[in-house]
């Protein structure tokens, strides 16, 4: 699978664009992290990207094709949230089948095999037939991975995936999508406001500040001086040393 953003822009407002121009690439089996400063436009991005807002120039590709004939392909991921309606684990999930079904149709008995199959990813199948109002934050979002998992997609979208978890909670999430792009092959793009997390499991991050935007090896872009010029924070990659294992941390140099 190959994503392939070219020359995209977007804007709420005529003549104040809040995407210009972005140009990027991603491969199958590869994750992207998106990051910026709050409202810069994320998930306009995101957005853009899957079809629900139309790029006013420039398009994007899944595979060659316009992602726009190609949404079966790509799964979305939003924030977890509480749901007002009690349903059931399993019956959220088999939403993500959906889109294979005609209108007015009922989900199949493969379709709630594969649902099964996409909680068996997420290590939540022993909880199918509990209520999502019953479930923790962290419970919830990984139901809401297996209902994208559930679409089989190619591309897999996801807006702040760990946001508002504890950090046990994090780091399964971070695992599970680090595993899933790796043996299923999936291009994960997500948008994230933890420079660690980025630096643990992205291959390529894209920052976005208002009228630019810098995209490349993750180490590289979270440098020094993209920090300061993007967020006005004094930062630095350190490398150290766990169990005989090389791995980077990123740290605020600035006191409070």
């Amino acid at each position: 699978m190959m994503l392939q953003v070219e020359n995209g822009c977007y804007s709420y407002v005529k003549g104040n664009p809040v995407l210009h121009n972005i140009t990027f690439s991603l491969k199958s089996g590869k994750i992207l992290t998106v990051m910026g400063p709050n409202g810069i436009g994320k998930t306009t991005l995101l957005k853009c990207i899957m079809g629900i807002l139309k790029w006013q120039s420039g398009y994007s590709l899944v595979n060659g094709q316009d992602s726009l004939k190609v949404k079966k392909q790509i799964g979305y991921v939003p924030q977890a949230h509480s749901f007002s309606f009690p349903y059931l684990v399993r019956d959220m999930v088999v939403f993500g089948r959906a889109k294979y079904m005609s209108a007015f149709a009922t989900p199949s008995h493969e379709d709630y095999v594969k649902a099964e199959a996409a909680l068996q990813e997420v290590g939540m199948l022993d909880l199918k037939d509990k209520s999502c109002s019953q479930l923790s934050g962290g419970q919830l979002q990984l139901v809401l991975i297996a209902r994208a998992l559930a679409g089989e997609p190619k591309l897999l979208i996801m807006d702040e995936p760990e946001s508002h978890l504890d950090f046990s909670n994090q780091l399964t999430i971070l695992k599970i999508i680090k595993r899933l792009a790796k043996e299923k092959e999936i291009g994960c793009i997500m948008n994230t406001h933890y420079p660690n997390n980025a630096i643990q499991i992205a291959d390529q991050t894209l920052l976005l500040k208002e009228g630019k935007y810098i995209v490349g090896h993750t180490s590289k872009v979270l440098s020094r001086e993209n920090i300061q010029e993007f967020f006005a924070v004094d930062s630095e990659i350190v490398n150290i040393q766990i169990n005989g294992e090389q791995i980077d941390a990123f740290i605020i140099l600035e006191k409070i």
